[in-house]
């Protein structure tokens, strides 16, 4: 287990500038007042539950070939994502960050690892907090923002939309950072918002990111991931009647996660991500969960584990063989550029943790995705509707037809999303997959003889490994 103390001395600075530590800052307690949870434990909402057809343990028999939905695609038994929040990262950090986790080029911090993970993003910066953000004394206010505080001033507009177009982003951490040291000291407006909604149409940011993430103390009222909770009752961004509404302006966004103080956080591995939440304007959304803490302490606040001092106590092999064992999804919450005291991002402490992931990957033990790859894949998991039938020749055709999402309506999937959508069966070569009734193109399609199991497998073709560094000039600004 790793020091905790130097964890809280470290990450942000934030408890000797505050008096007391951010939840979102990677710290034990809200800068916010806000009471404990009291004796009971806040109940987590029950996970999406899949359709009959993609139960484990359903087969199809059609005159003896044999198939059944397998849970990820071949050979993983387990897939992961790591959902980072940006906070505390200035734009040199996160470009070296992703250059050693995305790319295999030779980084500071040894050959990167090529996994396939992402990033979230802010468009403004509003916190008065007094904390370093770097080494060489850089502070809150040199975080990486699409805009200059909360003006419409281009500060790392130009990286940010680059990170985006190349997949390094995939989530937006609300609007931006609005912790103030008074939590009464509200600086979100709708406007803001209103400004940021039109900037992402004009450029197109809009269809390239449909995650929020919830961020900060209650002077955050833009949330809106956990308004329905004990202690979070301040998030208006999704009340009609408030001024601070705004999921008006948000028809993108398709999951959310919502700021806790639940230990049920504290649970690794789950069959899915995946919950209904619906907003009160009636917006319907799928909400996930992340493994954020590892349960509640004296004081009925969670212990926090989403400081890369404490990775390793996400990545290891003993978390890693319970994954396998109960083929489970997990999403490790991270903060990856928040600590203050780094140059680069990672010390070899944290090297091991991010290699150990890298080896499971490439042994095809788990799969790694981004965030928004994962949640995808999760819900086609569940809710994918398909149907086989073998002809006179005794060929097979497994049709997808449909994504039944019982909470948000049924649609017709693009490739997109059934990427890794695999069948285990009797013969992958007498079978072919058809989208529709469109027969997929065959290097959309993947072949796997005989395992151990006795049976082949067929999958539509998981996404193409992008390795490539995008790393842009990201000199100190």
């Amino acid at each position: 287990m790793l020091d905790r103390s130097f964890n809280r001395r470290t990450f942000l600075g934030l408890a000797v500038a505050c008096g007391a530590g951010l939840a979102a800052y990677g710290l034990r307690r809200r800068l916010s007042i806000e009471p404990a949870l009291a004796k009971n434990e806040i109940p987590e909402d029950p996970m999406a539950e899949p359709l009959p057809i993609n139960q484990p343990g359903y087969w199809v028999d059609l005159s003896g070939f044999r198939l059944s939905r397998r849970k990820f695609p071949y050979p993983y038994k387990a897939a992961v994502t790591i959902t980072s929040d940006i906070d505390g990262s200035t734009l040199d950090e996160f470009g070296a960050i992703h250059e050693y986790l995305n790319s295999r080029a030779m980084t500071a911090m040894g050959q990167g690892l090529g996994l396939d993970i992402a990033d979230s993003f802010w468009m403004y910066n509003a916190t008065d907090v007094a904390a370093k953000v770097h080494p060489d004394g850089r502070d809150l206010t040199a975080q990486m923002t699409y805009w200059k505080g909360t003006s419409a001033t281009p500060y790392c507009a130009e990286a940010i939309s680059h990170y985006l177009r190349c997949g390094w982003i995939d989530s937006i951490h609300s609007y931006g950072d609005f912790t103030r040291t008074d939590p009464a000291d509200v600086r979100f407006a709708r406007s803001l918002a209103e400004a940021a909604a039109k900037e992402w149409r004009r450029t197109g940011m809009d269809k390239r990111f449909e995650i929020w993430i919830d961020h900060g103390n209650s002077a955050n009222v833009q949330n809106f991931g956990g308004a329905d909770r004990d202690g979070l009752h301040y998030q208006a961004g999704d009340d009609p009647a408030s001024p601070y509404y705004h999921t008006d302006l948000l028809p993108n966004i398709r999951f959310v996660w919502g700021s806790t103080r639940g230990s049920f956080e504290s649970r690794l591995c789950r069959p899915s991500l995946l919950y209904r939440r619906t907003l009160r304007d009636g917006k319907r959304l799928w909400g996930f969960y992340r493994y954020t803490n590892e349960g509640l302490d004296g004081k009925n606040s969670p212990r926090w584990i989403w400081s890369p001092h404490l990775l390793k106590e996400q990545l290891n092999p003993e978390n890693f063989r319970q994954l396998k064992e109960s083929g489970g999804y997990a999403a490790f919450a991270q903060h990856l550029g928040g600590p203050s005291n780094l140059n680069p991002p990672f010390r070899p402490l944290e090297y091991e943790p991010l290699q150990l992931l890298a080896r499971e990957q490439e042994q095809g033990e788990i799969l790694v995705a981004r965030t928004s790859r994962l949640l995808r894949y999760n819900l086609a998991d569940l809710f994918v509707r398909w149907s086989a039938a073998r002809d006179a020749a005794g060929n097979v055709t497994i049709d997808i037809s449909a994504i039944d999402d019982p909470h948000r309506g049924s649609y017709i999937p693009t490739v997109d999303d059934i990427r890794g959508i695999t069948f285990s069966c009797s013969d992958p070569f007498l079978a072919v997959i058809s989208l529709n009734g469109t027969p997929l193109e065959p290097a959309l399609v993947r072949r796997h003889r005989s395992d151990r199991t006795g049976f082949g497998a067929i999958g539509v073709a998981w996404h193409n490994a992008d390795k490539t560094n995008y790393r842009i000039d990201d000199r100190r600004r």
